[in-house]
């Protein structure tokens, strides 16, 4: 037996191999597709950073000048101000708060009102500062979303993307390291609304086989009534043929009736008396004969 058992063992470990083969060249593929992923992914991160560059700088170009860097760092001076009409204003509540308690005037709200316009008219360079990023996030999300496609994951995007924000210090350095996380978080807010955004067309895309199958079933069952329709008709016209035929049989037959010969009258009932006296005569005649 063992002439058998040699042929079995070598095909087991030929086909063993085999596999092996299989595995490792379907593990070098998958890599090798990870790999080419990652780097398509890199560069459309390379190219989103690239826009979002020329985007921020556009943004902060709108700003007076000066006002992006004084709301980062702000200097020495400008924090004394800024503490001393804060101080100044809380003076001034205070004083308007005593004066409400003793007058009992309602002109609190008017002077709290212009009180907060004080306080936006100081901090104006923050508050451009703050409106220039959030216009950037805000086009942040139509800046990303023409950089991205179903066929690239969109971890390794997130990921890419992070990394090179993070490795970029022109980038760092304009948004001075305060506003990183800020780009960051709306960087992923932007992703949940693209992602958002794939849902809704996804959805309209549904809606839309859903009509288009609607109208097909309706197209199918208008075309069913009209075959239906049709057979109806063509059994109506067979339905009146056949009456016809019926009818023009009968007509025939009632004319064949009429236009046959009629053998010795046999048919006719009113000429029985004839017939009679016809036989009368041939038996007088057939007794003649015989005397």
């Amino acid at each position: 037996m063992s002439f058998l058992q040699d042929p079995l063992i070598e095909w087991r470990t030929t086909l063993s191999r085999h596999q092996q083969q299989q595995q490792q060249q379907q593990q070098q593929q998958s890599e090798a597709a990870a790999a080419a992923a990652a780097k398509t992914g890199e560069r459309k991160a390379y190219a989103c950073i690239v826009t979002i560059q020329k985007k921020l700088q556009g943004c902060i170009s709108v700003l007076p000048p000066g006002a992006f860097e004084e709301s980062v760092h702000p200097s020495q001076q400008q924090q004394q101000q800024q503490q001393q009409r804060k101080q100044q204003q809380q003076q001034q509540q205070k004083r308007r708060q005593q004066q409400v308690i003793e007058d009992g005037s309602s002109s609190s709200e008017d002077s709290f009102v212009e009180s907060e316009e004080e306080e936006i008219n100081i901090s104006g360079a923050t508050d451009a500062a703050a409106a220039a990023i959030r216009l950037f996030c805000f086009e942040l999300h139509h800046i990303v979303s023409e950089f991205i496609d179903g066929e690239i994951p969109q971890k390794i995007f997130i990921a890419s993307f992070v990394k090179i924000v993070l490795n970029c210090p022109a980038l760092i350095v304009m948004l001075q390291e305060k506003f990183v996380r800020l780009l960051l978080d709306n960087a992923d807010i932007s992703f949940i609304y693209i992602a958002s955004q794939q849902q809704q067309q996804q959805q309209q895309q549904q809606q839309q086989q859903q009509q288009q199958q609607q109208q097909q079933h309706h197209q199918h069952q208008r075309q069913q009534q009209h075959r239906q329709q049709h057979q109806q008709r063509q059994q109506q016209q067979q339905q009146q043929q056949q009456q016809q035929q019926q009818q023009q049989q009968q007509q025939e037959q009632q004319q064949q009736q009429q236009n046959t010969p009629e053998m010795l009258g046999f048919e006719r009932p009113q000429d029985l008396p004839l017939l009679l006296l016809l036989l009368l005569l041939l038996l007088l005649l057939l007794l003649l004969l015989l005397q």
